[in-house]
């Protein structure tokens, strides 16, 4: 008898993810967003909450964040299922996009296509270009009427934006706020799911590959989600299949890492 997926739909992997491996790098993403979820959407219930973040409101979606490369092939492998016409809309999109973000912030995407960054590195960059918080380029999946075209598979950061808080060092509570909710420096605070462990977890999983070889070398990796896209771009107008499935989708999470610990360390 086949397993529940590990995605939370209720359904057997059978009839819902057959193509990927239930101990995949991709599989444990999935299964942490429908954890998230279901963490956030419990503690609004129980506690008979309305939520700051409402429908219709795209305000953090011009947010220059970043995610890592495992997101953003789920979100990749979602477009599997668009037509040819509505990703060919999408990536032009996302070629406009691009020119005028590069146009706007050139050494921005310099350090983008030379350097990987870890995480404080990208901050502080973009830091200095005065463009840590807002751009006014939103993102490329945000649709005309200002939806997420791909909110079944949006990463990590979009699902605890504005709904969640977590403890960072020194007991430190961190609210994931936008200027909308913080207004005049009053929020309540009771309108926010503990998530400090789901996040601790997302970092492990998803920006952090562990390098056995080297006694606990860590490399990170992320981009923008414009970035991403139009990186993606590229391969899909040269031709190439821009989704590999090999390791990150049909091999055990252990074989990936090995696999990328192999890379890395060339």
């Amino acid at each position: 008898m086949s397993e529940k997926c590990f995605c939370g739909s209720g359904l057997e992997q059978s009839q819902c993810h057959p193509d990927i491996h239930k101990d995949s790098v991709i599989a444990k993403t999935y299964n942490l967003y429908n954890r998230l979820d279901n963490a956030v959407n419990e503690y609004f219930q129980k506690n008979d909450i309305e939520p700051y973040c409402r429908a219709g409101c795209s305000y953090c979606c011009h947010d220059f964040f970043f995610i890592s490369d495992i997101e953003f092939d789920i979100i990749i492998k979602e477009l599997e299922g668009w037509s040819k016409n509505k990703v060919n809309r999408l990536f032009q999109k996302v070629e406009s996009s691009w020119k005028k973000f590069e146009k706007k912030y050139p050494m921005v995407v310099h350090d983008f296509q030379v350097q990987k960054f870890t995480s404080t590195q990208l901050m502080n960059e973009l830091d200095r270009a005065d463009i840590i918080n807002k751009t006014s380029i939103p993102c490329p999946f945000l649709d005309k009427e200002d939806k997420c075209s791909i909110y079944n598979v949006r990463p990590f950061i979009c699902r605890s934006f504005g709904t969640t808080k977590i403890t960072i060092d020194l007991g430190v509570v961190n609210y994931n706020i936008c200027e909308l909710i913080n207004t005049q420096g009053q929020y309540d605070k009771n309108k926010f799911a503990e998530a400090t462990s789901l996040s601790d977890e997302s970092k492990d999983l998803v920006d952090t590959i562990f390098d056995a070889r080297t006694n606990g070398r860590h490399y990170k990796r992320g981009a923008t989600i414009l970035y991403h896209a139009y990186r993606h771009f590229i391969r899909y107008k040269q031709g190439f299949n821009i989704l590999n499935h090999d390791y990150k989708f049909n091999k055990p999470i252990g074989e990936y890492f090995r696999y990328m610990a192999s890379k890395i360390g060339k």
